[in-house]
């Protein structure tokens, strides 16, 4: 059964793999970005720089 999965995922793959990248890669960024909002507000005091 493990193989049949395997081939599955395997042919999907090659379908959808540039979609699922480039929809990780969007929440990645998102993410960073809302993280870097967070760090850079809660460091500007200190640190007295700020990033856009």
């Amino acid at each position: 059964m493990n193989w049949l999965i395997k081939a599955i995922l395997k042919a999907a793959a090659g379908k959808v793999a540039k979609e699922v990248v480039m929809e990780l890669i969007k929440r990645l960024k998102k993410a960073v970005r809302e993280q870097n909002a967070q760090i850079t507000l809660s460091s500007s005091q200190q640190s007295g720089t700020s990033s856009a």
